[in-house]
């Protein structure tokens, strides 16, 4: 599973995930977590094949939970690059806290300044700028995927909801948090 490195804490074992009835369960065994933060910021959480064969365990589908409709929505492919994404597409996300919003690309390759969270310095990652889309605490890691297509296109690292005046998202382009991690989305 794929979501921002942010969201993931190096030996927490305090992690849960919950159903759409409300049932939760923990993180824990058959579940590894590695991120990468500071350069991009993505996260991946493994499960190994017994604890997703266990009966009420996990069922892996090519997707993500969609809020807005309370249902599962299938990814149908995925850029390679972010920067393949053409300027001016529309895209959206599908948030924990915001549910579903929209926006189009202003730029696929930004220069995003933040904080490396291991030493305090500052590093800069190119993630995709999207415009007009509210992204607000709690959406991130949140799928980003074509409008016209379900075609995945990045992870929420962070945004703003009309903050200073600004309604925009950024994105860690999908491909290479895939390509980091050396996995493909299942089934596409």
């Amino acid at each position: 599973m794929l979501t921002a490195g942010h969201c993931l804490q190096t030996n927490y074992s305090g992690w849960y995930t919950c159903g759409p009835g409300g049932a939760c369960r923990p993180y824990n065994t058959g579940i590894q977590g590695n991120r990468y933060y500071g350069a991009s910021d993505n996260g991946i959480l493994r499960v190994d094949a017994h604890y997703a064969a266990v009966p009420g365990g996990w069922n892996l589908h090519p997707g993500y939970w969609n809020w807005s409709v309370s249902g599962l929505s299938t990814v149908r492919g995925y850029y390679v690059n972010g920067t393949d994404i053409e300027i001016g597409a529309v895209v959206c996300k599908n948030g924990r806290t915001t549910a579903t919003t929209c926006g189009h690309v202003e730029s696929n390759n930004n220069p995003y300044p933040l904080d490396d969270p291991a030493n305090g310095n500052p590093v800069t990652q190119n993630m995709l700028l999207i415009r007009n889309m509210c992204v607000q605490g709690g959406d991130s890691g949140s799928p980003v995927t074509r409008a016209d297509s379900e075609i995945a296109v990045g992870i929420i690292s962070s945004g703003r909801c009309g903050e200073y005046g600004l309604t925009e998202g950024s994105a860690e382009p999908v491909g290479r948090a895939l390509a980091q991690h050396g996995v493909a989305i299942y089934g596409c």
